[in-house]
């Protein structure tokens, strides 16, 4: 056999597997195309324990210091179940201010300052569980969170 007809028949051979190869790759792509088109097939998932929350904005507190006036901005948020109406809390908003404000008042610039945001919440939750609790009132949310702290 001459050596060109020996090139010859790699030469096919070796395109033959090449189209073979591409043909299987596509049929591969399109399988995985149609299958990643198809919804899955778990069950819905329901959420459990969903809380909502309701933002309280900008609770600004004045605190004397022995320098000069010192300004402690914060915004809240407190966790509610899903149960709890946002008209009630609205309701009641002025009054949880209040509590706020009056908890935080009673420190002074540079303890407040000291405090984490995590120290601040559970202060926060404490004192308003407390006064909740001290005006025989059901507390209206699971939880304070703070969104937002400028101590300035």
């Amino acid at each position: 056999m001459p050596l060109s007809r020996i090139i010859l028949i790699i030469v096919v051979l070796n395109t033959l597997v090449v189209l073979a190869c591409s043909t299987v790759f596509f049929i591969q792509l399109n399988g995985l195309k149609n299958t990643a088109n198809q919804a899955p097939v778990t069950a819905p998932v329901e959420p459990q324990g969903v809380s909502s929350f309701y933002p309280m904005e900008k609770l600004i507190l004045n605190l004397p210091d022995a320098a000069r006036e010192r300004y402690f901005v914060i915004d809240l948020a407190l966790q509610v179940d899903d149960g709890t109406a946002h008209s009630e809390l609205k309701n009641i908003e002025p009054l949880i201010r209040s509590m706020v404000i009056a908890s935080l008042s009673a420190l002074g610039f540079t303890e407040l300052r000291g405090l984490s945001i995590a120290q601040v919440q559970a202060r926060l939750d404490l004192a308003l569980s407390a006064e909740f609790t001290g005006k025989g009132l059901k507390k209206p949310f699971t939880s304070v969170l703070v969104s937002k702290l400028i101590v300035q």
